[in-house]
């Protein structure tokens, strides 16, 4: 219990969790020292806050354990001395065991002594803290929770007073698992995630029309249910709205508390609750907005480097947050099991591709995150209603509120939610791009920054608007027309590239070609040919023309990018590298294994000397270099580097990303090659099922005939002809005649064809 509790201030419980929270984050050993440096002197503050610790139950977790927290996973706790004994009547109810404790009660699993079999939560007032202000703000729980009749809002059953006078609740039994915990492991998608999110805020808001504020949001005290319900826990420091102000107010603005610093958890409390202010409902909205920004980033909006309360509290009252969707790409902070956080890692928890994530976050999502987290209550969202609105807004293809749209984010919301009726002449983009040109002559260089992130949701859309075959160079000169006329923008030519990237890995490498064409044209009028930007804008180009079989114009490209490379950073560098491997890759596709030797293993000793041995790029350049020893039938030595290729990229991206998947499905080939079917086999499945995780397209085809391959040679031909027959169309459609993955799965379609004359009918 708290020693000094009648004389716990407002301020000095503000600073004791902030303790608390900091301490739980060191290691055990360091916990005395940093406590030394924390409370300073302060022997009251030390006193609460080792009062505290001596209760914590998950030490990472305690500033965010909701109270409520009946999950029946967890192993039966010893009771404390002032916890109530096992087999304890209380009113109707008998105590079965401790469950967990708060800042005033305990809580206890328990059941009906009468003839109703319903398990139950009781929450009783701990002893020695029956001052006047607790037993106040306790029944003020009670009162509330009697308030609040909503499917996800946990509900109260029943009430009254223990022998000993203390008081106490009865609240249904909330068996679940923290919201955030939830998502990630039933990896929920981002839709998914949303609609679950919106279920919470209409909990919110109607605690809110209820005038309840909850002023304690966070993940521990939302439990999801095996249904997939989310519930509501744990109105222990909730404020009832002033009824005389909130008969006045107007509806459009939020309802006010009293003023003053009160409990709460720091790292979920608005600007104005750390600072002492007035709080409304507002605050359930910035709260709201963290939460948001944990289940979509997987991160939290603030980054802090020494942890204290001071920093922290700087960082809520006047940092401005990251964008969700670029704190995805951050690492350091730890997880739910201590490891850390990695944009793999956060891409697997919500079944997505880790190059699709950010994308998915961009533009809406960060906006609405955003305008959730703003300083100014006045700025952040009217309600929790308007939150779960905006939302639907976007997971329904319209316009938010929290981007109040130019003509081009109205155009691309327009053309995303019509995208079946809009034909290749893209009618929308002329429209749309007229716009642009009216706000760049203004030469302001705002709106040009706030167009080019509009352009980008849609130009997402291009990968759907492929011209038909033989369409192509009209669409080239019309789609040069609408961009080219109107627009110099680097955001947009950055636009331009990423989505050409995405269109060409999906196999529209005309497309692809069309946009960095005028990517290119835009960066060389902009900044020149030397720049960096232009240089992996040829590269890109002259990927898009390889594969599209078109070898010497590639081959002029990578011969102009080497050589403006080492005009600007000289040939011994990782920027002439990127070129020679580029260069030593298009001949190996050609057949010139004797130049492509010496460009490759130059690039693997820059890139070793200057990015070191289990840097990403060594692995790449070993596994171009693995593919050339395969096409020499060097199979030994393919294996060992593809071996090290998938080394590398385990130890840099985690075992479940797509990387190590294609790594694997390298080392399946060469292992085939060699009889090592069984080996094969197991390299084939496990690239397989990553790739299932994350795509739908042609590179979990090619897996499929992979696998079917090796299958072939296992003599299990029942698993091996639909693998061969039904993924080499889907190749072939997607990635063209001349891809080496085209190539690949036609010859073992063949080899089966020709194999399968020669075997008997089988049933």
């Amino acid at each position: 219990m708290l020693q000094g509790v009648q004389s716990l201030t407002p301020e000095l419980w503000q600073q004791v969790q902030v303790v608390v929270d900091q301490t739980l984050q060191q290691p055990e050993s360091s916990r005395p020292a940093f406590l030394d440096e924390a409370c300073a002197g302060n022997s009251d503050l030390r006193l609460e806050v080792e009062s505290l610790l001596a209760e914590a139950e998950e030490a990472s977790d305690f500033m965010e354990r909701p109270v409520l927290v009946l999950r029946g996973e967890e192993p039966e706790q010893e009771p404390a001395p002032a916890q109530e004994p096992g087999g304890r009547r209380i009113g109707h109810y008998r105590i079965l065991r401790h469950v967990g404790s708060g800042g005033m009660g305990t809580v206890h699993l328990a059941a009906r002594t009468d003839d109703y079999e319903q398990p139950v939560a009781i929450k009783i007032l701990k002893r020695g803290m029956d001052t006047d202000e607790i037993v106040r703000r306790f029944e003020h729980e009670r009162q509330i929770l009697a308030n609040l009749d909503h499917p996800n809002i946990s509900k109260l059953l029943d009430g009254g007073t223990t022998d000993d006078g203390r008081p106490y609740f009865v609240m249904e039994r909330v068996e679940g698992e923290r919201i955030d915990r939830y998502c990630d492991d039933h990896e929920l998608t981002i839709r998914q995630r949303l609609e679950l999110f919106r279920k919470v805020c209409a909990a919110v808001h109607f605690a809110h029309r209820n005038l309840v504020v909850h002023r304690d949001l966070k993940p521990g005290n939302i439990l999801v249910n095996e249904e997939g319900e989310p519930k509501l826990l744990d109105f222990g420091i909730a404020k009832l709205l002033e009824s005389e102000l909130a008969s006045t107010q107007s509806p459009t603005l939020p309802l006010l508390t009293t003023v003053g610093t009160g409990p709460m958890t720091p790292r979920y409390a608005s600007p104005e609750q750390v600072r002492g202010g007035v709080i409304t409902t507002a605050s359930d909205v910035y709260s709201l907005g963290v939460l948001l920004y944990k289940l979509l980033s997987g991160h939290r909006p603030y980054r802090l480097k020494d942890r204290s309360a001071a920093e922290l509290f700087d960082a809520i009252c006047s940092q401005d947050p990251i964008k969700p969707s670029e704190a995805t790409g951050l690492r350091g902070e730890p997880g739910h099991d201590g490891s850390e956080i990695t944009l793999a890692s956060i891409a697997e928890a919500r079944a997505e591709d880790p190059r699709k994530l950010r994308r998915r976050l961009v533009g809406d999502l960060d906006c609405i995150v955003l305008k959730a987290l703003r300083k100014e209550p006045e700025e952040r969202y009217g309600s929790a209603e308007q939150l779960s609105e905006d939302i639907r807004h976007n997971l329904e293809g319209l316009p938010v509120e929290a981007r109040k749209g130019n003509l081009v984010y109205q155009a691309a919301k327009f053309v995303r939610r019509n995208r079946v009726r809009i034909v290749m002449t893209a009618a929308a983009l002329v429209i749309t791009l007229l716009a642009v040109g009216w706000w760049v002559s203004q030469n302001q260089a705002e709106h040009e920054r706030e167009i080019a992130e509009s352009l980008a949701a849609l130009f997402t859309d291009l990968r759907d608007l492929k011209p038909k075959a033989g369409e192509e160079e009209g669409f080239a000169q019309r789609f040069h027309l609408q961009v080219g006329q109107y627009v110099d923008n680097m955001k947009l030519a950055e636009i331009l590239n990423n989505q050409g990237m995405a269109i060409k890995d999906e196999g529209g490498f005309r497309t692809a070609e069309i946009l960095f064409h005028e990517a290119l044209a835009m960066e060389r009028r902009l900044v020149g040919d030397e720049h960096p930007e232009v240089v992996l804008t040829m590269n890109n180009l002259a990927a898009a023309l390889a594969a599209q079989g078109r070898h010497d114009e590639a081959e002029d490209i990578y011969k102009q990018a080497l050589e403006l490379k080492i005009k600007v950073h000289g040939r011994r560098s990782p920027e002439a590298a990127i070129s020679l491997n580029n260069l030593g890759v298009l001949y190996q596709n050609t057949g010139r294994l004797a130049e492509s030797e010496p460009l490759i293993n130059e690039s693997l000793d820059i890139r070793r000397e200057f990015l070191g041995s289990d840097s990403v790029q060594v692995g790449i350049t070993l596994n171009n270099r693995a593919f050339l020893y395969q096409l020499r039938g060097d199979f030994a030595a393919a294996e060992a580097d593809y071996r090290e290729t998938l080394r590398i990229l385990r130890d840099q991206y985690g075992a479940d990303v797509p990387p190590v998947a294609r790594a694997l499905r390298n080392l399946a080939t060469v292992l085939q090659a060699q009889d090592k079917n069984e080996e094969a086999e197991q390299a084939a499945r496990q690239a397989l099922a990553i790739l299932q995780k994350y795509f739908k397209h042609w590179q979990i085809a090619d897996a499929e005939s992979v696998l079917g391959g090796t299958l072939m040679a296992l003599e299990r031909y029942d698993e091996a002809e639909p693998l061969l027959t039904q993924s080499y169309p889907f190749i072939e459609t997607t990635k063209g005649g001349n891809a080496r993955q085209t190539r690949e799965a036609r010859e073992r379609l063949r080899a089966w064809e020709e194999l399968s004359r020669t075997l008997p009918d089988r049933e």
